[in-house]
């Protein structure tokens, strides 16, 4: 169950970040 944890962690991440290269190459400005 622990691993299942961690891996859903890193999707979480990884959609944050992507939503960040979203979020610039559209001219948004955004808090982290």
């Amino acid at each position: 169950w622990k691993n299942e944890q961690g891996y859903l962690m890193d999707t979480c991440l990884t959609a944050q970040d992507r939503f960040k290269v979203y979020m610039d190459y559209f001219g948004l400005e955004y808090r982290d």
